[in-house]
């Protein structure tokens, strides 16, 4: 156990630039696309474009009937950004694709670290950073909502259910990383090209769903399908069904990495 701590503490000291920086990051490109509505609301061109503003909302946020306020409908669209979303799954997939066994290995000298209990060390330390990430998102997220003077906007507890969201994605980018890295053959860059060329074609998959009916049937299968952010920042309600879907299969596919792990070590 005391190894176990050891081992998470390293992992963790290694995350602390990244996290920092991918998080301080998003906070900052956040403000930027917030400050930008509000530029655009103060214009004297803004009366005219509300019509256009309000169609390209609902289609890409697939928001329906909904009726939803400018400021609540531009931190959707800040927190579902494909800038955001990369700068989220790229910490996951560098961790779960990188070479676990040979680091954990190189870290420790306990032998019972480098299979699958070192697995779910690393596993767990890469789910901190991604919570961390989250976590200054979304104060960042309340910053902004308040310097900006977004009273319409949604409260604190919507922002963090939002983040919550994101953090399941992560999650599960991270363990679908973990799972390709346990391949007989992997190694880091084709491992890193599976993972990422998943983790695009699921993205493109809930896209092209939201565009086209006769795709539409193809996006309960991507994970991105269950990030719905405007559905979690408008009104008052509770954590998502959704959300215990993505870390159920995040969970899943930790276990799948771990049992390939174990079978290695037999």
């Amino acid at each position: 156990m005391v190894e176990s701590w050891c081992l998470a503490e390293k992992y963790l000291l290694r995350l602390v630039r990244p996290v920092l920086a991918i998080g301080l990051g998003i906070v900052g490109f956040q403000g930027l696309l917030m400050a930008a509505c509000r530029i655009l609301e103060a214009s004297e061109q803004y009366g005219p474009r509300v019509q256009q503003w309000g169609d390209f909302t609902h289609t890409l946020l697939g928001s329906g009937d909904m009726v939803i306020s400018n400021s609540t409908a531009c931190v959707a669209l800040a927190w579902q950004n494909p800038l955001v979303l990369t700068a989220l799954v790229a910490l996951a997939i560098s961790r779960g694709t990188s070479s676990v066994r040979e680091e954990v290995q190189s870290d420790t000298e306990n032998l019972s670290l480098v299979g699958w209990r070192g697995l779910i060390v690393h596993w767990m330390t890469t789910l901190l950073g991604l919570a961390d990430i989250c976590l200054t998102a979304s104060v960042g997220t309340a910053f902004w909502l308040w310097a900006l003077g977004m009273a319409d906007g949604p409260d604190f507890l919507a922002v963090l259910r939002t983040g919550a969201m994101a953090f399941s994605v992560g999650a599960v980018v991270a363990s679908l990383a973990y799972l390709l890295s346990t391949r007989p053959s992997a190694v880091a860059k084709p491992t890193s090209a599976w993972a990422i060329s998943l983790t695009l074609l699921f993205y493109l998959v809930n896209f092209a769903g939201g565009l086209w009916t006769i795709a539409e049937p193809l996006k309960p299968y991507s994970i991105f399908h269950y990030y719905r952010p405007l559905e979690l920042l408008h009104g008052d309600r509770g954590l998502s069904p959704d959300l215990y879907i993505l870390l159920g299969l995040a969970l899943i596919l930790t276990a799948g990495a771990g049992m390939a792990h174990h079978q290695q070590d037999l």
